[in-house]
């Protein structure tokens, strides 16, 4: 990989701008002029007619952050701050193993506790699905209505279980959306193994999502096409194995394409 590429593609990023990559990597364009940087300016005009959008929720078209009231609440009765530990503990080396059980969090809650008594997570966590600790951010809706009119078949791509992820998009109005849902208690697998198991032309599918690991570098490397949603992020970790097709500051600049393509 072209390191020269990556450092310019990391000054776009800190300017905020849209950014297109040609076929080969080798070049990207973007929709704001850069300083110091020879990338040339263009209206980026995105086209997903008719394609298969694998969409990811956390951090990508919703904030869903419910761990500060929840943990209290449903560790009642026991050492919370221990069993917090040993259950974020178990967690990351489960999600360290790209296990499919890394978010299954009430078989983290019972084994970190060894109490069998807790509340079902999923019915508790419903009344923290409200503002602040979870709310659908600017442009989503309108991102996922423009995906409908373009005739694409729209499925969630998710490492959270579907018990959760489901009753999440319920309540903030955007299940109508959604064709499917993928999650590991669904697939059997993690993101990272997702497409050894799933059945999809690489051609026809585009995965949009935040994390630059799961959502950018797993599908790229099994061909398919990418869209990086990057304004809570700050870049791949080390040198990229692979970058996305296109990179867009926010849901809101992304939908400006779309739009665009559509005027033309």
């Amino acid at each position: 990989m072209d390191f020269e590429i990556f450092q310019k593609f990391r000054l776009a990023i800190n300017y905020k701008a849209s950014i297109m990559f040609n076929k080969d990597k080798t070049t990207f364009f973007v929709d704001k002029k850069i300083k110091k940087c020879d990338c040339e300016k263009i209206s980026i005009n995105l086209n997903l007619e008719g394609k298969t959008i694998l969409m990811d929720l956390d951090d990508t078209i919703l904030h869903n952050d419910f761990a500060e009231e929840i943990f209290p609440e449903y560790l009642q009765g026991c050492n919370s701050f221990k069993t917090k530990l040993s259950i974020l503990k178990n967690h990351y080396l489960r999600l360290s193993a790209f296990s499919p059980d890394a978010f299954d969090w009430e078989d983290l809650y019972l084994k970190s506790s060894g109490i069998s008594n807790f509340p079902e997570l999923n019915f508790l966590q419903e009344k923290y699905y409200v503002w602040p600790h979870a709310f659908k951010f600017s442009g989503a809706t309108k991102l996922l209505k423009n995906l409908k009119k373009l005739g694409c078949r729209i499925y969630a791509y998710t490492n959270g279980y579907s018990k959760y992820q489901k009753k999440l998009l319920e309540k903030l109005k955007l299940s109508k959306f959604f064709d499917d849902i993928y999650s590991p208690d669904i697939t059997g697998v993690s993101k990272v193994d997702f497409f050894k198991k799933i059945s999809l032309k690489s051609d026809d599918t585009v995965v949009i999502g935040d994390d630059y690991f799961f959502d950018i570098e797993v599908p790229s490397f099994y061909g398919f096409s990418t869209i990086w949603i990057y304004k809570y992020k700050k870049g791949p970790i080390g040198a990229p194995s692979a970058f996305p097709d296109y990179a867009f500051y926010s849901i809101n600049s992304l939908v400006n394409s779309l739009l665009q393509n559509r005027k033309d």
